[in-house]
C-alpha cells in the first residue's frame, strides 16, 4: 500500500518545496525511513511484464490503459505523471536537497521507476497526442531491442501494429510460419528501402548461438536448438534481433543522423543540400548501389554487395575494452573505476596526448589533444531530452555536433571549474579529476558541484563520453586517424565508406566465394560494425569520389 501511496504523491505534479507541499516532503522522507517501501516499488519494477514487447502495443495502443499489480489497480496516466514529476524536479535547486535525504537504494529505486516508465510513455505519447509523427520500424527495432518474448518472431511482429510510416514502400509481411532466419534477412531489404540507408547494418553484429542463450528460454528444448542453429549462420550484415545490445548502444545509434561519412551533396557554395524533410542529400543514391544475392539451394540472401571506398586500415594500435562501472554496487564500482581511468590512460597514451601539447592531428588546424577528446564523445555532447522541441522519441536532438576548435581545453575548463573542493578552495590534480570525470564518479561530482549550469555542462560531456565509450575499443589507424570501434576489430581490418552509411563500417577480408553464375568467385568480406573516425565524419573521405564509376565493390557475407 505505501508503494502506492508514494506514488501518488509523486503524481501530484510540483515542486516539493511549495508551502503545499511540505506534507509530502514530510511523507516521503518518512516512506524512506520504513523498510519495505521502496523495496516494494523495485520489486513491483522488476517484475517480467515490464519487459515483454508485447506490452509495447499492448499499453501504447488503447486510449485508456490500467495496470493490474494484485488487487490494486494504478491509471497508467498516474505513473506518466509520477514519472514526469520526478524527472522535472529531482535535480532542481528547488527539489534536489529534499530528494538528497533519501537513502541511495531509495533513490536507485526511483530512477529505475523512471527509466522503466519513461521508455513506454514516451511512445504513447506519440500514438494518443501526435498521431501524424511517422514512426518507423527502425526506430522502435533500436528502442525496445532489449526486451523479451515468446517467441523471437515477435521481437519484430510485435511491433508492426506501432508503425505509422513505411515511407511509400510496401509494409513489412508477416509470415509466422517462416524460419526466425529468414524473417530477420527479409527484414534487411525491407529497411534499406524504407530508410534510404545502410542503419540497419549499424549496432551489433553479435549472434545468438548458444541453445541455452535466455533469449531462447521460452522455446521448446528442440526448438532451442534449431533456432539457435538457425541464428548462428546469418550472415554478418543480418541483425540478430535476439542478441541484446550493451546498455549504451541506442544513444549511440540516436547520434548516427548526426553524421554523414557517405559524402553529403553540396550546392556550389559548399553547403549541404537537404531534402523536403530536411535530409542531408547523399552525393549517391544508396538503391543504385547496393543489391542482394541468393545463392544456388539458399532460402534467402546470403551475400550483400555495397559500394563505397576503402579510407584506412587498423593496426596494432587498438587499446583495450572500456568497462562500465555499476553504481549500485559499491562493492565492484570503486575497483571497475580503476579499470576505467587505467583503460583510460593508455588510450591517451596511445592518442600520443602526453607528448607535444600543440602536435597536430593529421597535419591540419587541430591538436592531437584536441582530437582525442572530441573522439571520446564523439563529436558530440548531451543536451538531454529537454531541449527537444516535442520531447518525443522521434528525430530527438539529445546530443549535438560540438561547435567548437577547442574542445579539449574546454573539456579541461570544465573540469578545473567544478574540481574546486568545497571548503578549502583547492583544486585537485587536473588529471585525477579528468579520470575521475571519466569514471563516472558521480558521487563525488554531486558533492562538489552548487552551480545547476556547470552540473549541466558536466553532465552533458560526461554522458556523451560514457555513452561513446563504453564497451568499445579506441584505435589510431595506419594512416593516424582516431576512432572508437566494436570490441571485436582486429589488426589487419579495414575502415571503409559506404555509400548509404551515415558512419563509416569495420570490415575483415574473408574467403572469396561464388556469388552468382553471372557474377563468378568475388573477394568477400565479413562485418565487423560501424565506428566512429574522427576526420571523416562529414564526407571527407568521399571529396575526391565524384562518379559511380569510381567506387568500389564490397560483397559482404
Amino acid at each position: 500500500m505505501g508503494t502506492f501511496c508514494l506514488l501518488h504523491v509523486l503524481a501530484r505534479d510540483g515542486c516539493l518545496r511549495k508551502k503545499e507541499k511540505k506534507r509530502d516532503t514530510e511523507f516521503m522522507q518518512e516512506l524512506s525511513s520504513r523498510d519495505g517501501v521502496f523495496e516494494a516499488l523495485s520489486e513491483m519494477m522488476r517484475r517480467l511484464w515490464w519487459n515483454r514487447q508485447w506490452v509495447i502495443q499492448e499499453t501504447v495502443l488503447p486510449p485508456l490503459a490500467v495496470v493490474h499489480y494484485g488487487r490494486f489497480t494504478l491509471p497508467w496516466d498516474m505513473l506518466s505523471s509520477a514519472l514526469k514529476s520526478y524527472q522535472t524536479h529531482h535535480d532542481k535547486t528547488c527539489c534536489n536537497t529534499d530528494y538528497a535525504k533519501l537513502r541511495t537504494s531509495d533513490t536507485h529505486a526511483l530512477e529505475n521507476f523512471v527509466r522503466t516508465v519513461r521508455s513506454i510513455d514516451r511512445w504513447r505519447t506519440v500514438w494518443r497526442d501526435h498521431s501524424e509523427a511517422p514512426v518507423k520500424l527502425l526506430q522502435l527495432l533500436w528502442q525496445f531491442r532489449s526486451r523479451n518474448t515468446g517467441r523471437p518472431k515477435d521481437k519484430i511482429y510485435a511491433l508492426i501494429p506501432l508503425v505509422t510510416s513505411w515511407a511509400q514502400q510496401k509494409p513489412l509481411d508477416v509470415h509466422y510460419d517462416w524460419d526466425v532466419a529468414n524473417i530477420f534477412v527479409d527484414l534487411v531489404p525491407a529497411l534499406v528501402d524504407v530508410e534510404n540507408s545502410l542503419l540497419i547494418l549499424m549496432g551489433t553484429t553479435q549472434k545468438t548461438q548458444d541453445p541455452q542463450d535466455p533469449a531462447l528460454a521460452s522455446l521448446r528444448p528442440d526448438d532451442r536448438v534449431l533456432t539457435a542453429a538457425s541464428l548462428s549462420r546469418l550472415p554478418t550484415w543480418v541483425p540478430d534481433w535476439t542478441k541484446k545490445p550493451d546498455a549504451h548502444e541506442l544513444a549511440r545509434l540516436e547520434r548516427t543522423p548526426l553524421y554523414h561519412a557517405f559524402g553529403p551533396l553540396l550546392d556550389e557554395n559548399g553547403s549541404k543540400l537537404k531534402d523536403h524533410q530536411g535530409k542531408v542529400k547523399p552525393k549517391f543514391d544508396l538503391r543504385d548501389n547496393i543489391r542482394f544475392y541468393n545463392r544456388p539451394g539458399a532460402d534467402y540472401f546470403e551475400i550483400l554487395e555495397v559500394r563505397g571506398k576503402i579510407h584506412d586500415k587498423l593496426t596494432t594500435s587498438i587499446g583495450g575494452e572500456m568497462p562500465s562501472i555499476d553504481a549500485t554496487n559499491p562493492t565492484t564500482a570503486q575497483e571497475t573505476a580503476r579499470n576505467v581511468r587505467e583503460t583510460f590512460a593508455a588510450w591517451a597514451h596511445l592518442a600520443s596526448t602526453d607528448t607535444d601539447p600543440q602536435l597536430k592531428y593529421l597535419g591540419g588546424p587541430s591538436t592531437q589533444r584536441n582530437a582525442f577528446y572530441r573522439t571520446l564523445c564523439m563529436d558530440t555532447v548531451h543536451e538531454g531530452s529537454e531541449n527537444d522541441d516535442d520531447n518525443l522519441p522521434l528525430d530527438r536532438k539529445d546530443y549535438q555536433r560540438t561547435d567548437s576548435r577547442s574542445y579539449a581545453r574546454d573539456f579541461d575548463t570544465r573540469i578545473r571549474q567544478v574540481g574546486i573542493t568545497e571548503g578549502t578552495g583547492q583544486s585537485p590534480n587536473e588529471e585525477d579529476y579528468r579520470f575521475r570525470f571519466q569514471g563516472n564518479n558521480t558521487a563525488t561530482w554531486g558533492t562538489t558541484i552548487r552551480s545547476p549550469e556547470k552540473i549541466n555542462e558536466i553532465t552533458g560531456v560526461n554522458n556523451a563520453t560514457t555513452s561513446a565509450t563504453t564497451y568499445r575499443k579506441f584505435f589510431v589507424s595506419e594512416q593516424g586517424y582516431m576512432g572508437l570501434g566494436p570490441p571485436e576489430m582486429q589488426d589487419g581490418d579495414l575502415i571503409v565508406v559506404l555509400v548509404g552509411g551515415h558512419t563509416p563500417f569495420i570490415i575483415r577480408k574473408a574467403n572469396k566465394q561464388e556469388v552468382d553464375a553471372n557474377s563468378g568467385r568475388k573477394q568477400c568480406y565479413t562485418l565487423i560494425g560501424d565506428c566512429y573516425v574522427h576526420g571523416i565524419m562529414d564526407g571527407e573521405a568521399m571529396k575526391d569520389v565524384q562518379e559511380e564509376g569510381q567506387l568500389e565493390q564490397f560483397f559482404l557475407v
